[in-house]
């Protein structure tokens, strides 16, 4: 099951052992461009030096989301790697 903090939920924490994923409330055809777009950004920020955690943010995390919401996420780094994020933030 998916953790919440506030309003956010937790999709993706990373660990030097472990990647878990999890997308719950993005299902049918109307959220699929959606769950493609989270999916494909959160495996490359997976990928990236200093990545903790991803939570999934807005109405997609409310379970509240329709074919015009956007996807909004939230990275959480080790302190000193936002510059290098942001400088590869289009290959993301």
């Amino acid at each position: 099951m998916a953790r919440r903090i506030g309003s956010h939920q937790l999709v993706c924490e990373v660990t030097t052992l472990d990647i878990n994923l999890t997308l719950p409330g993005l299902e049918g055809p109307v959220l699929e461009p959606h769950r493609e777009v989270a999916v494909g950004v959160i495996r490359n920020l997976t990928r990236a030096a200093g990545v903790r955690a991803i939570y999934l943010e807005g109405s997609l995390a409310r379970g509240t989301a329709d074919a015009y919401s956007d996807v909004d996420i939230l990275v959480i780094l080790d302190s000193g790697c936002r510059q290098e994020l942001w400088n590869h933030r289009h290959q993301i």
